[in-house]
This record gives structure tokens, C-alpha cells and sequence, in this order.
């Protein structure tokens, strides 16, 4: 449903004559209420406007920019019109960009939630320029990319036996975020499929290629022989890297997963304080220059003189 402005509806309410004193009470009660909603709304238009003008380069803006009043006879929905109208236009060149990059292969070790993002990134784009893509375009992008991963089959399977009016985007996003929380606890229990080739080692494979490699008593010099010594070797040159890769898919598929956040401070205490945030912080943080203050900070707080802070690290011996 569109939204519809509030109107003003004026300094003081329209009383007509010979109303009783309820009517009277009740003409008054509505004029304030729609005063109120009036001005709750024209602030925040105000408020957003101003954000956006703040945010934007002025040359940018300069065309409905009055020499005078600047952009007071402009209203929010004007300035974004203008920018959608004026530079928010796609290419067909950005368009077709957009098609491919909806399809771009997900890293399986980050979470399920960077494929969602992928996707409904590219959903709207494409809605924006007005093209946008149906969900059986979605739910194909989605599915292909996680089946692409080998290690959703069954799920896939599962997936794919639901009712047509059960494949919802919704439903798939619930699906597969279920199904990486389970990969993920079976393979912290070291029986994922990564572990499929765990059964020969990389030492076993070594002690093969050396057997392979070691002549038999009596070669001589026969060119047959030789030759097929060329190839075990080569052979188990090529076994021996393609255990190697498995190995090393086994450490990334084992790493910690790439949530994006940096690694975490240890919790010990440096001498220093913060009102917000106790004794647990860096030698260099204090009251006076913290970044993330809490309601309520105070610069001037020590720990010496909390003055009502945290008090968490704080020694009770």
C-alpha cells in the first residue's frame, strides 16, 4: 500500500457551533494527534534530507539546488528521484555483469550467508534497473552454485524431492543454512567428506612410489624396460601430487571459518581503564580516548576513580 503524506491540519482545530462538550473534547484530541503525526513526519523528512545532502558530493546535487534557499523547497523523495534518474541507471554492459556475477562460484569454508548475499545483491540490481530476476532464476543460481561444491548431494537430493509450491527462496535459504551447520559439526568430529582419502597417508604413498622407482635384480638395458620404469615413475609422481592436493583441500576444508571478523584481543589486563569497558582493554585505550563509548561514558573516569564504570578485570582479592 502507498504511503500518503500526513497533511497539516492546521495551528488550531475547526470547532463548529453548538457541539457538546464530548465533540468539542474529541475535535481537539484528533487535532493533536494529526499535529503530532505532522510534525513526527516533517522532522524526519528534514532529518533524512539533510543526511543526504551531508553524504553526497554538492556537485552532485547541484542542478536542483537553489542559488538562494538552498534545497528547502526540495523534498526527500525529490533529491531521490533526481540521483536514481541521473546516475542510477544501469548499462546494458553493468546489466549483463550483473547476470554473471549472480552465478559467480561460492566458497564453501565462508558461511552460507555470503551466497545469500550474492544472490539478493544481484536480485536488486536487477529490480532496480527494472529487470528483475523470477525466483525460479534465483532458486536455479542458488542451487547450481551449492551443488557445484560436492558436499550438498544429499541435501540437494532432499531439496529436490520437496512439492513445487515448497521451493520458495525462503525455504532454500533455511534449507542450506541447516545443512552447512550440520557439514560443519560432522566434520569438526574429523568423519567429513574430507576425510574421504584419509585411508593412505602421505608417507604410505611415499613407500609406494620408492617401491615403484626401485629397479627389479636383473633390468639390463633393455629399452622396454626402460621405458616403463619412465612411466611408474611418472605415474606415481602424479599419485603423489594428487594426494598431496587432497591433502591440502583436507586443511582448508578443516580451517577455522572466514566469518570476517579479525581475531579477538586475549583478555588480560594492561594497567589501563575505560569507563565503558573496565579493565580488560589495551595498554593504549583509556576513558578519555575510547572509540565504542557506552550511554553514560565518562572521559574522566580512572581506575583509580571509576566513578561508576565497569568493573570488569577488576582484581576482588
Amino acid at each position: 500500500q502507498q504511503f500518503v503524506p500526513p497533511a497539516f491540519p492546521g495551528t488550531s482545530p475547526v470547532i463548529p457551533p453548538n457541539v457538546t462538550e464530548f465533540q468539542y473534547r474529541e475535535i481537539l484530541r484528533l487535532h493533536n494527534e494529526n499535529l503530532v503525526k505532522w510534525r513526527n513526519y516533517t522532522n524526519a523528512q528534514q532529518a533524512m534530507k539533510q543526511l543526504v545532502i551531508d553524504s553526497i558530493e554538492p556537485v552532485y546535487l547541484r542542478a536542483i539546488r537553489d542559488r538562494h534557499v538552498g534545497f528547502a523547497n526540495v523534498s526527500i523523495i525529490q533529491i531521490y528521484e533526481y540521483l536514481f534518474n541521473t546516475y542510477g541507471k544501469l548499462s546494458p554492459q553493468e546489466l549483463m555483469q550483473n547476470q554473471t556475477a549472480i552465478h559467480k562460484a561460492w566458497d564453501p569454508t565462508t558461511p552460507f550467508e555470503v551466497l545469500i548475499d550474492q544472490i539478493e545483491d544481484c536480485q536488486e540490481i536487477a529490480a532496480t534497473a527494472g529487470q528483475p530476476f523470477t525466483e525460479a532464476q534465483i532458486l536455479t543460481a542458488a542451487y547450481t552454485n551449492v551443488f557445484n561444491t560436492g558436499l550438498y548431494f544429499e541435501d540437494c537430493k532432499a531439496w529436490n524431492k520437496r512439492p513445487v509450491v515448497k521451493k520458495t527462496w525462503a525455504n532454500f535459504k533455511a534449507h542450506f543454512q541447516q545443512a552447512q551447520a550440520e557439514l560443519n559439526q560432522v566434520q569438526a568430529t574429523g568423519h567429513g567428506p574430507q576425510n574421504f582419502a584419509g585411508a593412505v597417508t602421505i608417507d604410505q604413498l611415499q613407500h609406494i612410489v620408492d617401491s615403484i622407482n626401485t629397479p627389479p635384480p636383473a633390468p639390463g638395458s633393455d629399452p622396454g624396460y626402460l621405458a616403463l620404469a619412465a612411466t611408474n615413475a611418472d605415474l606415481a609422481a602424479q599419485l603423489l601430487k594428487a594426494q598431496q592436493d587432497i591433502a591440502e583441500l583436507q586443511q582448508k576444508m578443516t580451517a577455522p571459518r572466514n566469518t570476517g571478523r579479525g581475531p579477538r584481543r586475549p583478555r588480560e589486563l594492561s594497567g589501563s581503564y575505560c569507563w565503558s569497558h573496565g579493565f580488560f582493554v589495551a595498554a593504549d585505550h583509556n576513558s578519555a580516548n575510547c572509540h565504542k563509548p557506552k550511554p553514560g561514558h565518562k572521559t574522566e573516569a580512572t581506575k583509580e576513580n571509576r566513578m561508576g564504570g565497569s568493573e570488569a578485570g577488576m582484581s576482588r582479592e
